[in-house]
């Protein structure tokens, strides 16, 4: 967190506490006031998403991890997150077109081709293929 405000690192770490103590609601709360303060923070939409997650509420996460993704396309962790929030959502082709997607910025041409294959097969009859 290196080039970040030191008050945005210290709001940062106390949602992170409110999260280890299952204070979603409060965590979710301060975070909503971090990105009032920075509204184009990747790592904040992230934290935010990953809240929504763990209090079960796939949609929103699935809206900040975009959110996040927006502001950093190349970031492993967020486009893992989204992933996986999308898949536990259901939306698996969604969720494998964003790991093809970010695969293909970065350069990983065997795994994207790995991925179609996955996906062609996945158009042609369910397939149910459990990440967890």
């Amino acid at each position: 967190m290196k080039d970040i405000p030191p008050d945005f690192k210290d709001k940062f770490k106390e949602i992170q506490i409110l999260k280890k103590n299952n204070e979603f609601e409060k965590a979710l709360e301060k975070n909503t006031i971090l990105l009032t303060k920075y509204p184009n923070s990747g790592l904040a939409y992230l934290q935010k998403g990953g809240l929504y997650k763990d209090i079960g509420n796939l949609d929103e996460a699935i809206k900040c991890f975009k959110q996040a993704r927006d502001i950093f396309p190349n970031t492993e962790k967020i486009s893992l997150c989204l992933f996986h929030a999308l898949w536990q959502r259901g939306l698996k082709y969604e969720a494998l077109e964003e790991m093809k997607r970010f695969m293909k910025n970065n350069k990983i041409k065997d795994y994207i081709e790995i991925l179609n294959a996955i996906m062609e097969k996945l158009k042609e009859k369910s397939i149910d293929i459990d990440l967890e």
